[in-house]
């Protein structure tokens, strides 16, 4: 071998070893390229997915809101159409929330619409029957205690809508019906996605071209099905994803054709590169992650959030909390004074008192509308944690709230739940911090209800008292009447109306407290066909006494339903009744609960002749502003007030008060719980006009009350006969 031949064979074999080199480096630079390129269509592709899940997420929230609040509730059941248009419809017509808006089934024959831009009336559905169809497939397997939508997509005049669907339900958990199929209407919403929310989605995910083709098109490179109710796609959205390996090689390129000892620099550049544009996709990854799982008002975590927060308490390393729910206190009354911009303002003062509260161990989210949770984490002393927190939160709400020049108090209802050692569903934690809340809005209190081993005996009470009540007010045969004399504390003493009084003898309870299914039935909505079923009899009893007069309880929920006084004013006069003959009890409570609504209704029961007494006088609510303003006949003082260890010196001081301020707006008086012959001479000489006790009487059912009607009392501890009936005629009530 030659010395010439060697350096010919080095360069033979360096050209060898660089065409090696350098076939091997494009194929790897080119294998590299559609590589990166198919990873970014990849993560385009998912990227997108969560970007439009979390659209659907959005849309759902504002479904449960509006779904969910009892105004519009019971304006579809009573067809109210301007109410709904005023709570819902006026919405879409707007179309500052949503733009679509229809109601089907329940009390609707046929469905109603509202879309933006359109009028007061509600119109035709606008959805198919096939889609319709589909919604009353999917609506019933929803989890409606728990506010669960259905949501899908759609196509309506060329543009892209998120629909959102579930039953429409009234606000309190306490009131939805154990069974819901065919009673209540389906709530349908739908928000276009707009133009503006495309070129978004496009800038953020750094996609182009960014379309939404049919879903039949045939096309090429990246896309994304939208489906509609039926499961079926409406519509395809179409993108070129970003190509980091197209663009990596367009930029190699000419340096790779130039020097072959330049190429390793190139590569480590292309390398740098290739690391820098995988960094990027990571951050626009994360970026998404953390747009599905962030409400958009509040920046706080939303659903999924919480939930996945949660689920890391679970399995072997099982983590003690406590939940906190917060909701707002007349958050409708907030929005009808500041509008909804309003409403959302004063939603991200809340949200941003929460969020001091937030730690390493303190999570906060919005749950939706306007509820949220504060779930508290820890081992050890979480008790202690807990109250501090709840403490640090009592103190963040005494600041108002300024929103469109209006200061609003923070009102809010707090409920806590904690878990057990033993590992427990979170679910089932957060819905009995939910039930806590929901209990301290029935007490109106601020304080923070635990959900405690009391708690949950009651509801389990509670749902048994329900079940057998919905099952006795099918035939009504167990509810009756007993009526208590009412005397006159002056001449004679004699009988001057009945107050009747519900009592219920269950098949497969027994007896059961009328404070009991009272409340139930105030708490579950049977108050209203439990009430009709009642004044019914009541109205019946007086039609055949014509010698009785009666004195009725009107709950509060009954006094503030819509319709009731008209239907009460109208069940009288087609019985051809003296409305003289009754008299209509409502309590403090009641009064103070809904002061404008509550004195249109007495105000108007008044006017049509009724007598109106207020009941249980005295026991917290008491305030001469609204005696001067109600149109009372009758104060009944509480038969706390009357006997026992209360009535002592200062307590009968106070009620000779009473009925000094009660005579001087010309109020009767009807002193209750009056059991001894002392009491009776007592408050007799106070100058009650009227007295009320198991002295006088037992309440009892009206076979047994017959003789009552021609007695009167001699207050020397025995009735007596009275004068002939024809001039001495008693008077009787029939309450609820």
């Amino acid at each position: 071998m030659s010395r010439q031949s060697l350096p010919r064979q080095i360069v033979v074999l360096v050209i060898i070893l660089v065409l090696v080199f350098g076939v091997a480096l494009w194929v790897s630079i080119l294998s590299i390229r559609s590589a990166m390129d198919r990873q970014a269509e990849a993560k385009s592709l998912a990227l997108m997915e969560g970007r439009f899940e979390a659209i659907q997420e959005q849309v759902s929230l504002i479904a449960s809101d509006y779904h969910n609040w009892t105004d519009v509730y019971e304006a579809a059941n009573n067809l109210d159409y301007g109410e709904l248009y005023s709570n819902y419809g006026i919405t879409a017509v707007r179309a500052d929330v949503f733009q679509y808006a229809q109601m089907l089934d329940g009390p609707f024959d046929a469905p109603v619409a509202w879309v933006a831009g359109s009028t007061r009336e509600p119109q035709d559905g606008f959805l198919s029957r096939i889609t319709i169809d589909a919604i009353r497939r999917q609506v019933p397997q929803l989890d409606y205690q728990s506010r669960e939508t259905f949501d899908f997509f759609g196509m309506h005049s060329s543009r892209i809508v998120m629909f959102s669907a579930s039953w429409l339900l009234p606000e309190d958990t306490f009131i939805v019906p154990d069974r819901v199929e065919g009673g209540l209407a389906i709530a349908v919403i739908g928000k276009i996605v707009s133009d503006r929310q495309l070129e978004q989605v496009e800038k953020q995910l750094g996609v182009t071209d960014l379309q939404v083709r049919d879903p039949d098109a045939e096309v090429q490179g990246v896309s994304l099905p939208l489906m509609d109710a039926s499961d079926r796609p409406v519509a395809l959205l179409t993108w070129t994803p970003p190509a980091p390996g197209t663009e990596l090689f367009s930029r190699i390129r000419p340096i790779m054709i130039g020097a072959t000892l330049a190429f390793a620099f190139f590569a480590f550049w292309a390398a740098r590169q290739l690391l820098d544009r995988a960094a990027e996709l990571a951050e626009k990854e994360a970026e998404a992650a953390i747009l599905a799982r962030t409400d958009p008002l509040t920046q706080l975590p939303n659903r999924l959030g919480l939930r996945e927060h949660l689920a890391s308490f679970s399995g072997p390393d099982l983590k003690r909390f406590a939940a906190l729910c917060v909701d707002v206190d007349k958050f409708k009354h907030i929005n009808d004074v500041a509008g909804h911009s309003g409403g959302d303002t004063y939603l991200k003062g809340i949200a941003d008192r929460l969020r001091i509260l937030a730690d390493g161990e303190t999570f906060v989210a919005r749950h939706g509308g306007s509820e949220f949770f504060v779930i508290i984490s820890g081992a050890e002393e979480l008790e202690a944690r807990v109250a501090a927190k709840t403490a640090t939160l009592a103190q963040l709400c005494r600041t108002k709230i300024t929103v469109n020049g209006y200061a609003f108090d923070i009102a809010i209802f707090k409920g806590l739940a904690f878990s057990e050692l033993r590992e427990q569903a979170y679910e089932e934690v957060l819905l009995r911090a939910d039930r806590a809340m929901y209990l301290a809005r029935a007490r109106h209190t601020r304080e923070v209800v635990r959900y405690d081993a009391d708690m949950q005996a009651v509801d389990a009470f509670d749902t048994t008292l329900e079940k057998a009540m919905r099952s006795a007010l099918a035939s009504g045969i167990e509810f009756t009447l007993h009526y208590q004399p009412i005397v006159s504390g002056l001449g004679t003493g004699q009988v001057m109306r009945f107050e009747a009084l519900a009592r219920w003898n269950s098949r497969s309870l027994g007896r059961v407290s009328p404070v009991d299914f009272i409340r139930i039935a105030e708490s579950s909505g049977l108050i209203l066909p439990l009430g009709e079923l009642l004044l019914d009899r009541a109205f019946e009893d007086l039609r055949r006494n014509p010698g009785m007069n009666i004195s009725i309880n009107v709950s509060p929920v009954q006094l503030m339903t819509p319709g009731f006084t008209e239907g009460l004013i109208g069940e009288v006069s087609r019985r051809r009744l003296d409305s003289s003959r009754i008299e209509v009890e409502v309590t403090e409570g009641v009064v103070i609960l809904d002061n404008k609504s509550v004195a249109a209704a007495l105000h108007e029961l008044r006017s049509r002749g009724f007598s109106i007494a207020l009941d249980d006088f005295g026991t917290g609510f008491s305030s001469i502003g609204y005696l001067a303003s109600m149109p009372f006949n009758v104060l009944k003082i509480d038969r706390s007030f009357v006997s026992g260890e209360a009535a002592g010196h200062r307590t009968r001081t106070m009620v000779k008060s009473m009925i000094g301020l009660a005579h001087s707006l010309d109020m009767e008086i009807v002193a209750e719980g009056i059991e001894t012959e002392e009491e009776a001479f007592t408050f007799r000489s106070y100058g009650c006009e009227m007295l009320q006790g198991y002295y006088f009487g037992r309440p009892r059912p009206l076979s047994e009350m017959s003789s009552f009607a021609q007695l009167e009392f001699d207050f020397e501890g025995s009735p007596r006969l009275a004068r002939p009936a024809s001039r001495r005629r008693a008077r009787t009530p029939a309450a609820t």
